[in-house]
């Protein structure tokens, strides 16, 4: 396994001790034996970054067309790697929303590879990869089906377990029966700029039924110390778990250049990655036209590392909502935006996204290995805002 990782994020628990109770994200940092050990912020973050190798290729895969289909079109690569690094720590865990899968997709195409191009070969002009790329036209499969008969579990019955609607006046921070807010300093992992707040001007209902999760260039002062940047995190561990179900968040992404939002699920048990990590959705800084999917396990089954989705020039991700959702089941998951599967990972019974129960973040990290090189003149303020969060079990 390649020594370089450039970042993941962490989470802590204040003291040298590492992560402990309902804390249950472990470290990213460098390879075994580099001598890093876990920081003491509160809740720092994780991501992938590419190995030493670089990403795995280019895009192998044929794109499906549908030309009567005036959406845009998603375009998934893998990207490398992670690391070995670990944490000590364990947490208790409270299955808060089970459900089971009859292990049957609705037919056809099976995995990440249900939307290949129509013969199913590469494209000839582009170089040979690793890539378990798809391609797939906005609501509609290979063959201008809809999405669910394109690789998409049909036939499930929700119900919903856990929501945040962000309907309190406006001004007032997030619910904290329901979130935490993180509050670590920065360059704790990954060279990120940001000091996480609970201030009203990190975190902010807009009276209007949206969330704000605001990072400023803003030079707070607290206790003697400046901060130039400061963001916001919110986290469920302690107050909500999940295993299994559908994960639905409707959010717009920060515009400026520098900013790296992430919607995130982390095991509550055991060591970084073992735990298990799913990246619902995480977006690096240079370049707001693309975003991952990823999940994590320390190689045990059902870890894919991560998939790069990139969307055409027509779609906006900071000036539209989009549903970025996760549907879980017993034996695989997959990946969906605006209700089109453009991931997929399949496990068995040893992998921690079976064993496990994982809690929620969601969070505006700036700068560092992910966030890249920081707009200070035009980027500002970097906003995720978040339309509703929610959970649901099968019936």
């Amino acid at each position: 396994m390649p020594a370089v990782d450039a970042g993941m994020r962490l989470d802590e628990t204040p003291g040298s001790g590492g992560m402990s109770g309902a804390d249950a994200a472990a470290v990213r940092e460098d390879a075994p034996g580099s001598g890093d050990t876990p920081g003491t912020d509160a809740a720092e973050r994780w991501d992938e970054a590419p190995d030493g190798v670089g990403r795995t290729g280019t895009d192998a895969a044929v794109r499906s067309d549908d030309a009567s289909d005036s959406g845009g079109l998603f375009s998934v690569d893998v990207v490398a790697s992670w690391d070995e690094a670990i944490n000590d720590g364990s947490a208790t865990a409270i299955d808060a929303a089970t459900g089971s899968d009859d292990g049957l997709d609705s037919g056809g195409t099976s995995g990440a590879d249900a939307a290949v191009g129509p013969d199913g070969s590469a494209d000839s002009s582009e170089a040979p990869s690793h890539d378990a790329a798809l391609a797939l036209k906005d609501g509609a499969g290979p063959d201008g089906s809809s999405a669910v008969d394109a690789g998409v579990d049909s036939g499930t019955s929700w119900r919903l377990v856990w929501s945040d609607e962000f309907s309190l006046a406006a001004n007032s921070g997030a619910d904290t029966t329901k979130w935490t807010p993180a509050t670590s300093d920065p360059g704790a992992v990954n060279g990120e700029k940001q000091k996480y707040t609970a201030r009203p001007q990190n975190i902010f209902h807009d009276g209007q039924g949206h969330l704000v999760l605001r990072g400023r260039h803003d030079f707070w002062n607290s206790n003697g110390t400046t901060y130039p940047y400061t963001s916001g995190r919110l986290q469920t561990d302690g107050k909500f778990q999940l295993k299994f179900g559908r994960v639905e968040v409707s959010a717009k992404l920060p515009a400026g250049q520098g900013s790296f939002p992430a919607i995130l699920l982390v095991g509550t048990a055991g060591n970084w990655p073992q735990c298990g990590e799913i990246g619902i959705m995480e977006q690096w800084g240079q370049d707001k036209s693309w975003l991952y999917c990823s999940t994590y396990a320390g190689g045990a089954s059902g870890d894919i590392g991560s998939k790069k989705i990139t969307f055409p020039n027509a779609t906006t991700l900071s000036s539209d909502f989009h549903l970025y959702a996760l549907e879980w089941y017993s034996d695989h998951m997959v990946f969906l935006i605006d209700d089109v599967q453009v991931a997929r990972s399949d496990f068995d019974g040893t992998s921690p996204f079976y064993t496990g129960t994982f809690y929620m973040i969601l969070d505006v990290a700036i700068g560092g290995a992910m966030g890249g090189t920081i707009d200070d003149a035009g980027g500002f303020p970097m906003d995720m805002v978040l339309d509703y969060v929610r959970v649901y079990a099968q019936q």
